[in-house]
């Protein structure tokens, strides 16, 4: 199965492919962006949001003249973006200062958003509680039943749940889930790390989204803590 995964890579590798993924998650990205704005207008629920972008610091030159050349061909697409020397990179954020010496650049991606994402699902589900929604949690979906190319219902723990609409949010196990109803979705499992620090103290506190190109690691403030996350 993983044989056959790798080929599709690489087929999905090829520029043209690339260049065309791009550009849809861009607009998947910028959607996104849009949605979550609507969103917080109409329920207006609080999860430490922090719209001050997000900032891709760079340990080798090339790969920043790169990434920027790369950026530079979406502008046209709607990615706003700023190449960043490493005074304007410490000025934007001044906790790198310590370790500036070791970078190259930056960049600032201007209209990146971020917040702690178990606190907005929290004050979304009360949101959705409050117009009738129902949750079940700690309940396992075995299967789903389908007929003539349409699922029926949804078996979960000894139960079968009867519904218009059926959304399938899983990650992973969607893809041995949706395969029993003839939907491949040729998705793969990650491994990746995260770790929080409540109430992170330093001498200089971030500010801003950190993304380290070279170590892979992504290093958010949120409140009082501070989570790095990676692969």
């Amino acid at each position: 199965a993983l044989v056959g995964w790798g080929i599709q890579f690489l087929r999905n590798s090829r520029p043209a492919v690339f260049e065309r993924s791009r550009v849809h998650n861009l607009r998947l990205a910028l959607y996104s962006l849009k949605a979550m704005n609507a969103l917080r207008q109409q329920t207006g629920i609080e999860y430490g949001r922090s719209a001050l972008g997000t900032l891709r610091v760079f340990r080798n030159q090339a790969a920043l003249d790169r990434t920027a050349m790369a950026a530079g061909g979406l502008g046209c697409e709607g990615l706003g973006f700023r190449k960043l020397t490493l005074p304007q990179m410490v000025d934007l954020e001044p906790a790198l200062a310590p370790i500036a010496h070791q970078l190259t650049g930056a960049i600032h991606y201007e209209m990146d958003e971020a917040g702690d994402a178990h606190q907005f699902c929290r004050a979304f589900a009360d949101q959705a509680r409050r117009l009738g929604v129902e949750f079940r949690f700690h309940t396992e979906v075995r299967a789903l039943q389908a007929r003539a190319g349409r699922v029926q219902a949804l078996l979960a723990d000894g139960a079968s749940f009867v519904a218009d609409r059926y959304i399938v949010a899983a990650g992973s196990y969607r893809t041995p889930l949706l395969r029993r109803v003839g939907v491949h979705v040729p998705v793969c499992p990650d491994q990746g790390y995260s770790v929080t620090f409540e109430g992170f103290q330093y001498r200089q506190t971030l500010s801003i989204p950190v993304i380290d190109d070279d170590l892979h690691a992504a290093v958010i403030p949120l409140g009082g803590a501070i989570r790095v996350a990676g692969t």
